[in-house]
């Protein structure tokens, strides 16, 4: 994987918290990681939301969601973070955005959970909602993950 999902760059960088960092933040069991994102990711309106895992080819990928809505906006936007879960020499994890693209409106992404190729991703008040993950595209200068179905749960 190195610093490349497929073909989109992970060219921002995380690093673990020290035990000392994190237990500014509570008890937590002994080997969690906590990351420190890059500077302009820690940023209070973008809200994180849900995260996921899944290994393809010796290839370990954490999947985080993140959810913005701009005061006084009716719009929402929300992105995935692939997170390379194997860092660097230096200690690096490397990691990159791509934001939904499809029917979010209303959605915090809260929920998640990768099977196969697909992430699924809950929806308020709807069901249930999937996404191309192993085939990010850059669309303009966004990378963007395609819907591929939508599952109504709300109607059952």
């Amino acid at each position: 994987m190195g610093n490349n999902f497929k073909n989109m760059p992970l060219n921002q960088k995380a690093r673990g918290l020290t035990a000392a960092e994190l237990a500014e933040y509570g008890a937590f069991p002994a080997g969690t990681l906590g990351l420190k994102w890059e500077e302009g990711d820690d940023n209070p309106d973008w809200i994180p939301q849900g995260i996921t895992s899944f290994q393809r080819d010796g290839q370990y990928v954490a999947l985080i969601s993140w959810y913005y809505k701009p005061p006084g906006s009716n719009h929402n936007k929300v992105r995935i973070s692939y997170l390379n879960r194997t860092p660097d020499a230096n200690g690096i994890y490397w990691y990159g955005h791509a934001y939904l693209s499809g029917e979010i409106s209303r959605m915090h992404a809260g929920g998640l959970a990768f099977r196969y190729s697909r992430l699924y991703v809950a929806k308020t008040s709807y069901g249930v909602i999937s996404f191309d993950v192993l085939n990010p595209i850059l669309k303009g200068d966004e990378w963007q993950i395609d819907q591929i179905d939508s599952y109504n749960l709300a109607a059952a």
